[in-house]
């Protein structure tokens, strides 16, 4: 035989027996998952009545670590077309629930991403057999804060009752407060200037001049109603970004919105 047949052939024998041996060995066992359902029902107490087609998400939740964002276990979004209380099963996993860690289901409601209602009590999902049942709130629009008087792009909305629209391709209405006590603007028609006096929520224009242009029609009456707004306004009140103004018998005879460019 060949000096290197012999080193060849036990190679082979080597290579063999190792491949059988492979062969023999079993597969590691998968573990199969124990998937388990939990019921929730969601509900809200006032009687507002839901965009079409918003968005129920219910989560279960980790929260036993303090200080960081929940991990979430399992979640399901339903879209929703009727009334309150609304059954949702979700499915979870069972391995991944521990005796030792803290759980919680939240349950928001949403339309084209605004969050509508949210859960604001703690539901913890184990804590009975029975379906858990969740409570979402309203959630309120955030309060803008009063915008000033002086220094403010005042646009007009409403003049003596009626709503300011302005013709198409015509300048809009406006009035301008400025910290120096002076005052600009536009009526319809015609630029205007002077100046005002405020004092708490009193406020008076003073020495009002306008520019003298004829003007015929529409803009004539925004102009006149401008001015005669001016002329009888005695307080002002700000809410958020809305100016309205008030008449001496503190009836309501403007109302403006600020304009940001």
């Amino acid at each position: 035989m060949n000096r290197f047949a012999k080193p060849l052939l036990l190679c082979s024998l080597i290579a063999t027996g190792s491949m059988t041996l492979a062969g023999c060995q079993s597969a590691p066992e998968v573990e199969e998952k124990v998937m388990n359902s939990l019921q929730t029902e969601v509900y809200y107490l006032d009687r507002s009545m839901l965009p079409p087609n918003s968005e129920l998400t219910v989560t279960l939740e980790d929260v036993s670590k303090m200080d960081v964002a929940a991990t979430v276990i399992s979640s399901k979004l339903v879209t929703l077309n009727s009334a309150p209380p609304y059954q949702v099963s979700l499915d979870y996993d069972n391995a991944l629930i521990k005796d030792n860690m803290r759980y919680n289901v939240r349950a928001q409601i949403r339309k084209d991403g605004k969050l509508l209602y949210t859960s604001t009590q703690s539901n913890n999902p184990f804590a009975s057999d029975e379906p858990l049942k969740i409570r979402v709130t309203k959630v309120a629009p955030p309060v803008k804060p009063n915008v000033s008087l002086t220094n403010t792009y005042w646009k007009a909305m409403v003049l003596n009752g009626e709503s300011v629209n302005t013709p198409q391709g015509a300048r809009e209405l406006f009035v301008q407060l400025k910290a120096d006590g002076s005052v600009k603007g536009f009526a319809g028609c015609n630029n205007f200037m002077g100046s005002f006096i405020a004092k708490e929520y009193g406020l008076r224009f003073k020495g009002m001049a306008s520019t003298m242009k004829m003007c015929q029609g529409r803009a004539n009456d925004l102009d006149r109603s401008m001015h005669q707004v001016l002329q009888d306004t005695f307080e002002y009140k700000i809410k958020g970004e809305t100016l309205t103004l008030f008449n001496e018998s503190k009836e309501k005879i403007a109302q403006f919105n600020a304009v940001y460019f």
